[in-house]
């Protein structure tokens, strides 16, 4: 156990701040137990390994158990918990889906490479609102909060204005149609169907269609033409192990399309909103032929 020596980069002086360089959960917990911090941040869960399960580290098992642990440290203790996940090309969280249900709150970095400003967005907060989100500037000293982002998202111009105007649009464009290669499904909603056979478009909390037929090895999509986020997975809940090529999908933002995976086993797949389990209008199915 050391201090991080690191911090001299950013000139940061703390003597309260240390660096244990331990995969294994026994050895984590031991050091934990002498110094009794008030804050523990792991980098990342992936990595880690707990002698109570015999499969290796980065496992489905092996990430739920060392979840578990420090679910249960942080719980006895009073003790916060920051868990630091690898994330996949598409932005969503590497892993197990059980580990986004254990946890109390999900948030997650956002931004181009290129650009200096990065995006700290709430994608799940059991104890308050998910709709707000921060913005701040990667420097030289480390990540500085911008207090005001209005000065950064509307003064920048290249050339002098009279003046600057700020208008919020959403377009929605869908239309009714069919396939000759799957069949659908439509509720009574107020939801507009997609003319493309494999789409469900998610409209005033409402899906459509509610099911549809579709040939082996196809990938669905979902469109969410909603103002709120949804969060489509796999029956059953909160398992989602029933068709876990839909967990795929996982959160779609307003105006956000994803596809599920290959489909490639002939059965039918349910599927739900994970933020609203019991909503039936979230309901749907896939029948795969």
């Amino acid at each position: 156990m050391g201090r991080h020596s690191r911090a001299d980069r950013l000139n940061i002086r703390n003597e309260n701040f240390y660096l244990l360089t331990e995969t294994s959960t026994q050895i984590i917990f031991q050091e934990i137990k002498k110094l009794q911090p008030r804050l523990v941040i792991v980098d990342s869960i992936q990595t880690l390994q707990s002698p109570y399960i015999e499969s290796s580290a980065g496992s489905v098992s092996q990430i739920r158990e060392c979840a578990s642990e420090f679910q249960r440290f942080a719980k006895e203790t009073n003790t916060a918990v920051f868990l630091i996940g690898h994330i996949t090309k598409d932005g969503s969280i590497a892993g197990p889906k059980i580990l986004e249900h254990m946890v109390d709150t999900v948030l997650q970095f956002e931004g181009d490479r290129h650009y200096a400003y990065r995006i700290l967005r709430t994608l799940k907060n059991r104890f308050g609102s998910n709709a707000e989100l921060g913005i701040y500037e990667m420097t030289e000293q480390g990540m500085r909060a911008v207090n005001n982002p209005s000065e950064l998202l509307i003064t920048q111009k290249e050339e002098q204005l009279s003046g600057t105007a700020i208008a919020a649009t959403i377009a929605i464009v869908a239309a009714c149609g069919s396939s000759s290669s799957s069949t659908s499904t439509s509720p009574s909603g107020s939801c507009t169907p997609s003319s493309s056979p494999t789409t469900f478009v998610i409209m005033n909390n409402t899906v459509c269609p509610t099911s549809i037929t579709v040939p082996r090895g196809t990938q669905v999509t979902f469109s969410n033409q909603d103002s709120v986020i949804h969060e489509i997975d796999s029956d059953p809940h909160p398992e989602h192990t029933d068709c876990v090529e839909l967990n795929q999908v996982d959160f779609l933002n307003p105006g956000q399309s994803r596809q599920s995976g290959n489909l490639n086993i002939a059965r039918t797949c349910g599927f739900h909103d994970h933020r609203q389990p019991d909503l039936a209008s979230m309901k749907g199915r896939i029948v795969i032929q």
